[in-house]
């Protein structure tokens, strides 16, 4: 378990659970602090006393009530140097040895920030997120392929087709996928796509054909056929401004898209969410490094924000140019799918 979110590792200390009860209790008051705070958290003064007492520990959630109602800063009790921004980079440091251990952490991530307050993404990426290729068993398999032979070096691969399979049929990995789609589409969301999202998917499936490595007709046009379903779904999604493909107020997650035709950027995504900002930034993709600096957040969002000013929106009302820009995507994909029929 030593891979779960390092932000809760952080807040389940004796030391940072001290702080907070103790900055509680200042804010509610010497004299009722503890009965009140007991009332906050819904919970006895017994309970309360206990935790004072280091007996029991905070939950998540409960950390999170007490940061959001009376405004106190997990990241001034997490970081106390504006000038330095600290990032766990576990995921970075830790050895891949699996498809499954990689996806079970995404996993914990997402349940992680699922639990957290008004929370929101904003997500800006060079290639479509990973979330996208997720929802597709064959292009989630091709990924994580990738992944497993040039990012975390793993030696004891089959070939591509027997790998890709293998994951495909593999439950737990299937699993693991349904539950990422499902704890990412809760998110509302906005995201800024450029017009090569596409290009280092393509590039791969061209550098795996012209090896020799991927020469299974049936699988290629597997491959190429979830690609334009991809987009094609991503098109309905985006007319009606939902992740999730709901149209009715109280299902559908709110889901902005932005097309910005110049910028070429690493993938980001930032959450936001009432008690703070929580950083995700890529290191050697797809691994991320990750920090809760609210300053660092901050200048992540107004950077975001910045881009989205020199953007178009994509979604909605957006018709025409939603329709240019998936027509572009659509072409790129049907040249590829000529040219190595030629090929």
């Amino acid at each position: 378990m030593k891979n779960i979110d390092y932000l809760w590792t952080m807040m389940n200390t004796t030391e940072f659970q001290t702080k907070i009860l103790q900055l509680a209790l200042e804010k509610l008051g010497e004299k009722n602090g503890k009965k009140l705070l007991a009332e906050l958290l819904n919970q006895s003064q017994d309970a309360i006393y206990k935790k004072l007492r280091g007996e029991t520990t905070l939950q998540l959630q409960e950390i999170l009530i007490i940061s959001e109602r009376l405004k106190i800063s997990l990241d001034s009790l997490l970081d106390q140097n504006k000038n330095q921004v600290l990032f766990d980079c576990t995921e970075v440091m830790i050895v891949k040895d699996s498809y499954l251990a990689y996806l079970n952490n995404i996993v914990r991530q997402l349940e992680f920030a699922s639990q957290l307050p008004e929370k929101y993404v904003y997500y800006t990426s060079n290639e479509i997120s990973l979330f996208q290729y997720f929802q597709y068993p064959v292009l989630a398999a091709f990924k994580l392929y990738i992944w497993a032979r040039t990012n975390w070096g793993i030696s004891d691969l089959s070939s591509l087709h027997e790998e890709i399979e293998n994951i495909k049929n593999d439950s737990k990995i299937s699993f693991a996928l349904q539950k990422i789609n499902a704890l990412y589409n809760l998110f509302p969301s906005t995201e800024i796509w450029s017009i090569n999202i596409l290009d280092n998917t393509l590039n791969q499936l061209r550098w795996f054909i012209d090896s020799g490595e991927l020469n299974d007709p049936v699988l290629i046009n597997e491959i190429i056929h979830s690609l334009h379903n991809l987009l094609k779904q991503n098109k309905i999604n985006m007319a009606i401004s939902s992740k999730n493909n709901r149209l009715d107020s109280q299902t559908s997650i709110p889901w902005k898209v932005y097309y910005n035709e110049m910028t070429h950027t690493n993938n980001t995504i930032l959450v936001t969410h009432a008690a703070g900002m929580i950083t995700f930034v890529t290191h050697d993709n797809p691994n991320f490094m990750i920090t809760t600096s609210t300053e660092f957040g901050t200048s992540t969002k107004q950077w975001m924000e910045k881009l989205i000013q020199k953007s178009e929106n994509i979604c909605g009302e957006s018709e025409k140019i939603r329709n240019k820009y998936f027509s572009i995507l659509q072409q790129k994909v049907k040249q590829f799918e000529q040219e190595i029929k030629k090929s």
